[in-house]
């Protein structure tokens, strides 16, 4: 082994240092999106809370950025909750399944029976942490007079 000098081992320590600071400011750490906002809420259906659900965010007519998502738990969702994500600020398109919460494995339901088909609304949400509150409406299909 050859002999290393004080003068290699703090050249070699001053490299390792320069590479670790480069790395933090690369962002090497998988941070989430700075532009992302926090959005909480609650959705109703029907007067009551829904019991099991999601919701999607999803940037609209011409707005880029991730899009966000929460889980609803008896009529609540948090965005910043574990398996949730931020979204961006401006338009959105907002996407709310709402299920019974009744799990019934042996017809693969394990959130239970659709409370009512995709309930989507338009959204312009702030550059900010947002709180919403969603009332779900059961849309009707459209049929034709009959003749």
């Amino acid at each position: 082994m050859l002999p290393v000098s004080p003068a290699h081992r703090h050249r070699a320590f001053r490299l390792l240092l320069l590479a670790a600071s480069a790395a933090l400011v690369s962002g090497c750490s998988g941070a989430t999106d700075p532009r992302a906002y926090n959005v909480q809420g609650t959705v109703t259906f029907e007067g009551k809370p829904v019991p099991a659900g999601t919701i999607q965010f999803v940037p609209a007519k011409g707005n880029s950025g991730p899009a966000g998502f929460a889980t609803i738990v008896d009529g609540r969702f948090d965005t910043a909750a574990p398996g949730g994500k931020g979204t961006v600020g401006g338009l959105h398109q907002a996407t709310v399944n709402g299920f019974d919460g009744k799990a019934n494995p042996d017809k693969e339901l394990p959130v239970g029976m659709p409370l009512f088909q995709d309930y989507q609304l338009d959204l312009d949400l702030p550059m900010e942490n947002t709180t919403l509150e969603i009332v779900a409406e059961q849309r009707r299909r459209a049929t034709t007079p009959k003749e």
